[in-house]
């Protein structure tokens, strides 16, 4: 009896074993099976960078003390199941670069300690739930490349953990809302091809301090560039080509000193280029080809900066 009784506490005390799965890049083929769902200790599923297909399962929904699961860069179709809503522990969720439809349930607005979510390069459509906005823990967000329509939900604008948000190349349109520039923590901010217009709020971007990426390029956004750009120092990203832009470029953009890649290209910009685009010494790529009528100080340009790659109005 003695035996038995200590057989049944180590059988007890395996059942409560965590365990991980970490199976990413192994050239795995085939589905994911319903049972995955009997696994309810798995803290880590990696099953990323390999040839699954078919559905996600609803049963990946039991898998409730999970807090990571990397699905990403397959071939699963369908459509996200909202019973991963109900994973509490999530935090980490990564389907990017499948062949995933129908629209982003709602449910995901359930995950309170969710951190990333990555669901970009799909074929996702309908609107972004504004559930989304209870995910207050949220630090990452990638909706970029699929068929998302309407506005960008103003509620995002909540989530003050948020240091990267791509949207671009979606079906969106809008504008870049008061309270979406709220995300003052930002790092990253990608909304290319994502179907804005009206004039861009450079004053409380401004206060977007930790900024080092802003890609607002193949939109339909106007006005002027503004003198307030000087306050984002930490900007190694500016992308804003292909808009509306007009007027002349600020001599306080030579302020932002950690510029390494600047496109203004395709805008109604004119007038002289300051000279204090010389003081960006780490700038590698600077597009102007197809504005009004740029002129001034290429030559000294690349005199100062010899690995700088110009593409002006006409070379």
């Amino acid at each position: 009896n003695n035996n038995n009784n200590n057989n049944n506490n180590n059988s007890h005390h395996d059942d409560d074993k965590k365990y991980s799965i970490h199976l990413g890049s192994q050239l795995l083929k085939g589905t994911l099976v319903t049972e995955i769902g009997l696994l309810p200790n798995m803290i880590e599923l990696d099953l990323s960078v390999n040839q699954l297909t078919g559905r996600i399962p609803s049963e990946i929904g039991l898998l409730d003390g999970t807090k990571s699961i990397l699905l990403n860069n397959n071939i699963f179709t369908h459509s996200i199941p909202s019973e991963i809503g109900s994973l509490g522990s999530l935090e980490i969720l990564n389907l990017e670069n499948n062949i995933l439809m129908g629209s982003i349930p709602s449910e995901i607005g359930n995950l309170g300690k969710l951190r990333v979510i990555d669901i970009g390069r799909n074929r996702l459509e309908g609107t972004i739930p504004i559930q989304m906005s209870n995910l207050l823990l949220l630090e990452f967000l990638s909706g970029e490349n699929n068929y998302l329509i309407a506005p960008i939900p103003s509620e995002l604008g909540l989530l003050g953990k948020m240091t990267g948000l791509r949207l671009g190349e979606n079906l969106l349109t809008g504008t870049l809302t008061s309270e979406l520039m709220e995300l003052t923590t930002l790092k990253y901010l990608d909304l290319q091809n994502a179907g804005l217009y009206g004039t861009i709020p450079w004053d409380q971007l401004a206060r977007m301090t930790n900024l080092e990426l802003l890609v607002l390029q193949n939109n339909a956004l106007s006005g002027m560039l503004s003198s307030t750009l000087e306050a984002m120092t930490s900007l190694i990203q500016l992308g804003l080509s292909s808009n509306l832009l007009r007027g002349s470029i600020p001599s306080e953009i030579g302020f932002i000193t950690n510029l390494m890649y600047m496109d203004l290209s395709w805008n109604l910009l004119s007038g002289s280029i300051p000279s204090t685009i010389l003081n960006l010494s780490k700038l590698n790529i600077l597009y102007l080809q197809e504005n009004n009528s740029l002129c001034g100080i290429l030559e000294d340009i690349c005199d100062t900066v010899p690995d700088l790659t110009i593409r002006p109005q006409k070379w």
